[in-house]
C-alpha cells in the first residue's frame, strides 16, 4: 500500500465513523483519533515531496508530526473506549508507524541529514545566529552614522518605543539559543548536539554583550550630540545590561 492509498484508507474509516454536514463535523472516539493521524501523515508526505531544503521551522514540524502520530496510536491502544478498533485496525496502525519512519528517511535524504532531525534543527538555528552577528554590526553602523550626522531626531520619531534593530537582533539570538538549548536527541547524536548547544550559548553571550556595548556607545553619542532629540529614547544600555545579567 503506497502512502496516498494509506491516507485514503484512513479517510474512509473516518467517514464511516463521522458525519459532515458541510457546516459541522461530528465523529465518534475512533474518528477523533484518526483525523489528526490523517492530518499529520499528510503533512509528512507533503514535506517528503518538497524538493527544496526545509528550514528549521519546517524540520521542527516534521518532528512534531511524527511524535503526534506515535503518541495518538499509543493512546488508541490504551483507550478502553476504542479497544475493539485498536485490535481491528492493529495492522493499519503498524503500517502508519512504518510509513512515518519511511517518510522520515526520505525527508532526511532530501535534506542531506546524516544525523538526527534535532541536530539538523540546532545547526540551522546556529547558522541564523551567525547571520545575525554580522547583521548586528551593520545595524549599529547605520544608527551610529545617523546619530552623528544630525538625523537622529528624524529617525527617533519613527523608532521610538520600538524594538529596533540592535535590540531586535539581541532578542532573536536569545530566542534561537533558547530553542537550541531545549533540544534533545538520541544517545548516538548527543555529543554532536551538545557541541552545537555550547557554540550557541557562547555566541548568544557574545552578541548580547556587543549589542549592549553598542547601545552604550549610542547613548553617549546622544548625550553629547542629540540631547534635544536623542536617537535611542527608550533603550538605556545600563538598564539593558542589568536585565541581561539578571537573566543569566
Amino acid at each position: 500500500m503506497n502512502k496516498k492509498s494509506l491516507i485514503r484508507k484512513i479517510e474512509r474509516i473516518i467517514n464511516r465513523h463521522s458525519t459532515d454536514t458541510g457546516f459541522s463535523w461530528d465523529g465518534d472516539a475512533l474518528a477523533c483519533y484518526l483525523e489528526p493521524i490523517r492530518a499529520h501523515l499528510t503533512s509528512l508526505v507533503d514535506f517528503s515531496l518538497n524538493k527544496n531544503k526545509l528550514n528549521s521551522n519546517q524540520l521542527s514540524d516534521v518532528v512534531k508530526d511524527g511524535k503526534q502520530i506515535a503518541d495518538i496510536i499509543n493512546n488508541i491502544r490504551s483507550d478502553k473506549e476504542v479497544e475493539k478498533y485498536a485490535k481491528l485496525y492493529s495492522s493499519l496502525f503498524e503500517k502508519v508507524l512504518k510509513t512515518k519512519n519511511e517518510l522520515f528517511d526520505q525527508i532526511k535524504e532530501n535534506n542531506s541529514i546524516t544525523s538526527s532531525f534535532e541536530v539538523a534543527i540546532a545547526q540551522k538555528h546556529l547558522e541564523k545566529m551567525k547571520s545575525i552577528e554580522s547583521q548586528e554590526e551593520n545595524n549599529f553602523k547605520y544608527l551610529e552614522h545617523a546619530a552623528k550626522s544630525g538625523k537622529a531626531g528624524y529617525l527617533a520619531y519613527h523608532i521610538e518605543n520600538d524594538d529596533y534593530m540592535l535590540l531586535s537582533d539581541m532578542k532573536s539570538v536569545n530566542s534561537l539559543n533558547n530553542e537550541i538549548s531545549k533540544l534533545s536527541t538520541t544517545e548516538e547524536y548527543t555529543q554532536q548536539l551538545t557541541e552545537i548547544q555550547e557554540q550557541a550559548r557562547n555566541l548568544n553571550e557574545k552578541i548580547s554583550n556587543r549589542v549592549i556595548n553598542h547601545y552604550d556607545e549610542l547613548n553617549k553619542i546622544d548625550e553629547k550630540l542629540n540631547k534635544e532629540n536623542p536617537l535611542i529614547r527608550s533603550i538605556n544600555a545600563e538598564k539593558l545590561r542589568e536585565e541581561y545579567e539578571n537573566e543569566l
